[in-house]
């Protein structure tokens, strides 16, 4: 994460704030950061720009992927091996 992004992070956060609490309010603030990232990559759907569908396959597979491995980190024993990427 960015240094900029933890810093705000940390700014919002309560001084009496839980662990469950901070994971809520992390949570949600990271997953609205997510989906708005997911809108930008629709947009890429426009007229505007050319693609192969073998380029579009290979973006959300990638983020299948990722979204796989993450959720794989809150069971017990996960791995937490990075996705890399690159069109």
């Amino acid at each position: 994460m960015e240094k900029e992004q933890q810093e705000v992070e940390a700014a919002d956060a309560p001084e009496t704030e839980t662990p469950e609490e901070r994971f809520v309010r992390l949570g949600v603030a990271r997953t609205i950061r997510v989906l708005n990232g997911v809108r930008l990559i629709g947009n890429l759907s426009s007229p505007n720009y050319e693609w192969s569908d073998e380029q579009v396959d290979h973006i959300f597979n990638t983020i299948g992927t990722a979204l796989v491995q993450e959720r794989n980190k809150f069971r017990a024993g996960a791995s937490k091996r990075e996705v890399l990427f690159e069109l």
